[in-house]
């Protein structure tokens, strides 16, 4: 899709027309945000990827699927011949033939070009699920096999683009961090694997995982060669590997500090979790879907949850599932411990107000800090 700008007459319209605290906010302090050509006397405000960014091309695109004749029934599930997945302004228009896929290209061009809007040269192309198409950071393919009825199976991987960006920003930040400490080091990557790994998680990645794992051991030898070049392998072995996530005894080869027991984490300790669909329409700013939300949300974590005793999921009830050190669910595959407020040795009780879970890299965090 070509980029978007803040004096398309048609989103323009939208956005001023619209009476919410967020909207308003779209058309103030534009020159702040966005970067500005000076013509004449108009100022021109291009639009360029910014939290605002959703929010508009979701405006400039709305109704997208009324005009492409997609429709779906009471439980959300597609009934007609088309398809449209949507975020922002990237989509995929699925067809059941070439013909019809032309036929929905055109209505699409002509419906953009009414709001001002084109699609992107370069990005558009109508393909065949044989062949595969990257959207999102994912592969969207059919295979051929033989154990189904129609001979092909629909397999969704990881890019060899994205996977190619995670290597970068892993190489990026062992780099960053030249002649730093392994615990300065494990604290920029974390979040970073943390990050990845959930998004791909949902997904087929195992392979993935593995060798990204393995791309991290490189890049762990080489920051071990660069910081201690004169000492030996076998030194260097005992001072930065070794078992430290208590909850995975037998990975003797987890990277880390040995006097803190931080550690750096691994993509394969992110277990495969399907994606749970989410009902057609049913937006988590709709007040009428609040229970939906919550039931969807906690579905994961109440089953989690069911492993630990009363007082520990009441803690994490309370806390509601999320750590508050990285913000993420405590059920995100990390081990996890409990954390005490006032530690023990200063008065601190075990009842469940003086308790708190944290993923055990931000409980040696917590520690580490003070």
């Amino acid at each position: 899709m070509s980029s978007l700008s803040c004096t398309n007459p048609f989103v323009w319209s939208e956005v001023t027309m619209m009476e919410s605290p967020m909207t308003r906010n779209c058309h103030v302090g534009f020159g702040e945000r966005y970067e500005e050509t000076h013509q004449s006397q108009d100022w021109e405000v291009r639009f360029v990827p910014t939290p605002f960014s959703p929010l508009l091309a979701n405006i400039a695109l709305h109704g997208m699927e009324n005009v492409l004749g997609v429709k779906y029934d009471s439980r959300g599930y597609s009934i007609g011949k088309r398809i449209i997945v949507r975020y922002a302004d990237d989509f995929v228009i699925l067809c059941e033939s070439l013909e019809d896929a032309k036929i929905a290209k055109d209505e699409t061009t002509i419906w953009l070009k009414s709001r001002g809007l084109q699609l992107s040269e370069e990005k558009t192309k109508i393909i065949h699920l044989t062949e595969g198409f990257d959207f999102l950071g994912f592969n969207i393919r059919h295979y051929k096999v033989n154990n189904t009825k129609t001979g092909f199976k629909l397999l969704i991987k990881p890019s060899k683009k994205f996977l190619k960006k995670t290597r970068n920003d892993i190489r990026e930040i062992f780099l960053n961090h030249k002649g730093k400490s392994v615990i300065q080091l494990i604290a920029a990557i974390n979040p970073v694997i943390r990050g990845k790994a959930n998004y791909l998680r949902k997904v087929v990645s195992s392979k993935a995982f593995k060798d990204l794992d393995r791309y991290l051991f490189v890049r762990q030898m080489r920051y071990c060669k660069r910081t201690h070049p004169n000492k030996p392998w076998k030194w260097k072995k005992k001072r930065y590997w070794g078992r430290f996530n208590l909850q995975k005894p037998n990975r003797k080869w987890v990277f880390g500090d040995r006097d803190t027991g931080v550690h750096m984490l691994m993509f394969s300790w992110f277990n495969i979790k399907r994606h749970d669909l989410v009902r057609q329409k049913s937006s988590p700013d709709d007040p009428s879907l609040v229970e939906y939300w919550r039931n969807r949300n906690k579905k994961g974590e109440m089953s989690e949850a069911e492993k630990m005793s009363r007082k520990q999921e009441y803690v994490a009830w309370k806390q509601g599932y999320k750590c508050p050190v990285c913000g993420e669910s405590i059920f995100n595959s990390e081990p996890i411990h409990l954390h005490h407020r006032v530690p023990r040795s200063e008065g601190g009780s075990n009842q469940a107000r003086n308790l708190i879970w944290l993923h055990l890299f931000c409980h040696h965090k917590v520690h580490y800090q003070k």
